[in-house]
């Protein structure tokens, strides 16, 4: 039966339409998810076990059950952890650090610093439960004043720079080799940790400062130079363990293309520019695209000649933009400032300016016509290491606003095609301070009382950000 409304019913309708429109009644910007998945979705979970050696710890799921994080987050969607080894620490027992600073008393339950076996006793949980494995290797000592990862080891202060390239290959083929043993070829390799300046190049000054070693006037000098004047020597350590793995891998027999390689700049986007130019770089932007490599082009047009030879041949005649498949980066944004649109781009603005310079960089590689990888990117990116505001007891973000936030990003790097995805840094912190708490996808509100033994809380509760996050990872083994 129709009906028709009477006139004081549609002044009262228009009434009530008019107050639901009114701009003081504006929703909070809420972006629809994109239906794009990534290849990688997951986090880095290199200090896990750290943090599951702490006395009583326990790590719950959404029902307040004690479970395996791992497995947790591959139920979640999770599909990729990051390990990662740093062969230049000592080994220390675990124990509480009551330094006054949370984050070194989470961290300093080590069984070592970043131990092999414990690092591959991890990869092998995150293949059990079906995630790709993404490893670094690392060879920078930690710095006396800084915490940069990159300082010359003691041990190879006094080498040239051929030795310092044969201890890269020779640690490269140990590390690698024992995932191998393990039964794991890991699906991407990642040379360095945030390695701005290249690897193992920073060294202590006179003025307790770090600078970065140059090559002014021989492979050992240590004045203090720019970053470009460094780069010969920085592509050709990278290129050193990029070589050295992917040998091991093809000795073992194994296919060598199931294994990408990546290098990876700090959350810094001059950084970002600077390497991914550097190495990727257009004929426009850099004239290394019409040599052999950058590193040979800057030898061949100065006066430094000679030093060339200082560069081992089977380096040196290697395109480093040729075996690198991903430029990586670590991006820590803020929580919006308001819950617009219009905030929501601002926060995101200096990583979207990055991808968007790198767009003609990466395209212009272009795509594979034929092989495992047919029609996908030859170069891609990666955000190795993505944190952000996520406890609502200590910021403003709420765990909605959390998840808005969240799927904005996902969004927001499902508009570059390269893109692959990100891994969310140390998912499993459960008591922190570090960087505006935005090192963990766990509860630590106030209620839970530390332990007065260990000063670290016993459990941890999942926030719902964990859900969120790993609902844009690919469970299909596509590249």
């Amino acid at each position: 039966m129709k009906h028709s409304l009477s006139i004081p019913a549609i002044a009262t309708l228009s009434v009530l339409w008019l107050a639901t429109a009114s701009p003081t009644q504006a929703q909070d910007f809420n972006p629809v998810p994109t239906p794009r998945r990534f290849m990688i979705a997951g986090g880095c979970i290199a200090q896990l076990e750290r943090f599951e050696a702490i006395p009583g710890r326990r790590y719950l799921d959404f029902a307040d059950k004690p479970t395996d994080p791992i497995a947790f987050f591959a139920r979640n969607g999770f599909n990729a952890g990051r390990v990662g080894d740093y062969f230049i620490y000592s080994l220390k027992a675990p124990r509480p650090d009551n330094s006054g600073d949370v984050n070194n008393r989470e961290r300093n339950f080590r069984l070592d610093k970043d131990g092999l076996d414990r690092q591959v006793r991890t990869a092998k949980r995150l293949k059990a439960t079906g995630q790709k494995v993404v490893l670094t290797l690392h060879f920078g000592a930690d710095g006396p004043v800084d915490n940069w990862h990159e300082y010359v080891p003691d041990a190879w202060k006094n080498l040239t720079y051929a030795e310092v390239c044969a201890e890269i290959e020779k640690k490269t083929r140990i590390y690698v080799g024992a995932y191998l043993d393990a039964g794991i070829q890991p699906d991407i390799i990642i040379i360095g940790n945030e390695s701005n300046s290249g690897m193992v190049y920073q060294y202590l000054g006179k003025d307790r400062k770090m600078h970065i070693r140059d090559t002014k006037t021989n492979p050992n000098d240590t004045t203090a130079g720019g970053e470009i004047r460094n780069y010969p020597k920085f592509a050709g350590f990278f290129k050193a363990a990029i070589l050295a793995a992917k040998d091991v891998i093809k000795k073992r027999g194994l296919p060598a293309e199931k294994t990408l390689f990546s290098v990876h700049a700090a959350s810094d986007p001059g950084v970002i520019e600077w390497m991914s130019k550097s190495i990727f770089g257009t004929d426009d932007e850099a004239p290394n695209r019409k040599h052999a490599d950058r590193d040979q082009y800057f030898y061949y047009g100065d006066t430094r000649g000679p030093l060339m030879t200082s560069i081992p041949a089977r380096i040196r005649d290697v395109n480093l933009r040729d075996v690198v498949d991903i430029m990586g980066g670590s991006f820590y944004p803020h929580h919006p400032a308001a819950e617009t649109k219009e905030a929501y781009d601002k926060a995101m603005l200096p990583l979207t300016q990055q991808l968007d310079a790198m767009r003609k960089r990466l395209e212009s590689y272009g795509k594979f016509r034929t092989g495992p990888y047919a029609g996908q990117w030859k170069k891609r990116f990666l955000i190795v290491e993505f944190g952000t505001d996520t406890d609502e007891y200590f910021t403003p973000a709420s765990a909605e606003r959390q998840s808005r936030f969240l799927t904005h990003f996902w969004n927001s790097l499902a508009k570059y095609p390269w893109t692959i995805g990100a891994m969310w840094w140390e998912p499993t912190y459960c008591n922190n301070n570090w960087f505006a708490d935005k090192g963990s996808l766990y509860r630590h509100d106030p209620d839970f009382a530390p332990s007065a033994a260990t000063d670290t809380v016993r459990d941890c509760r999942p926030l719902s950000g964990v859900a969120t996050w790993g609902k844009f990872g690919s469970r299909k083994n596509k590249r």
